[in-house]
């Protein structure tokens, strides 16, 4: 009897040793924190660590299902809008097995102020007219860009001049405008190469990387600081910047 007591042992503990159920830790990590919110809009900043990129990403609010994105930066930010006003929200990224916590934030109410609002009209018996895009200057100094049908005319803009609107041809053509931006009373920039200084229309183009009829791409967006330092953004992930002098195209 005395020598199976050493036996025994022995099978304890070699079954001691064999049966360690320790997971190995998993240290991916992904975290949402809510930057900045609205009345129907929210940014959140997306962190990763330890995950292999690019890596697939679903976002939810309140458990339904708001984007779906491939992240290829350990860092981001994410725009979301068609949200509720005064509506409270709960967000969280997912990445396959990976999840993080919930963030909670409520939306902006929207104003309690009254308005009055008036309707103006363009585009008459021919064809199908649009607008695309809005710079406001003051209130008696407004631009909208696109493209406008009248009395068998065809526009591409139309001015406040704080009594009237004004239909107008830009550069004295009629073709279609996409983009308007104001960086003073005279200085208003369309499609990115067009210029109106408050007596007339100077085109800038100087080597414009971006050629409309050349890889099909428009102009959908502009945004600067002057005009001598600002961007244009198209379709196909078009990019340009312009310096006061010379355009650049920026790869994206």
């Amino acid at each position: 009897m005395k020598n199976l007591i050493p036996t025994i042992f022995l099978v304890i503990t070699i079954l001691g040793c064999s049966c360690d159920s320790t997971e190995p830790i998993d240290h991916r990590q992904l975290s949402i924190i809510v930057e900045d919110v609205s009345c129907v809009e929210a940014w959140l900043k997306l962190k990763t660590a330890n995950i292999s990129l690019p890596a697939y990403v679903n976002i939810t609010a309140n458990s339904n299902l708001i984007e779906q994105f491939t992240l290829t930066t350990s860092d981001t930010l994410i725009f979301v809008d068609s949200l509720l006003p005064s509506t409270q929200y709960s967000f969280r990224a997912l990445s396959g097995e990976v999840i993080s916590e919930k963030v909670n934030t409520v939306t902006m109410d929207t104003t309690s102020h009254d308005f009055s609002w008036q309707t103006f009209t363009f585009g008459g018996d021919v064809g199908s007219s649009y607008l695309k895009d809005v710079a406001i200057v003051n209130e008696n100094n407004i631009w909208a860009v696109g493209e406008i049908y009248e009395n068998g005319e065809k526009y591409n803009a139309v001015h406040w001049n704080g009594s009237e609107f004004e239909l107008k041809k830009i550069a004295n053509s009629d073709y279609q405008r996409r983009t308007v931006y104001a960086f003073g009373e005279d200085d208003i920039w369309f499609d990115g190469v067009i210029n109106w200084n408050g007596v007339g229309y100077t085109v800038h183009m100087d080597n414009f990387p971006l050629e409309p009829n050349g890889d099909g791409w428009l102009i959908n967006a502009m945004w600067g600081i002057s005009n001598s330092d600002f961007y244009v953004v198209g379709n196909n992930g078009n990019i340009a910047h312009y310096d006061g002098n010379n355009w650049q195209k920026i790869e994206s």
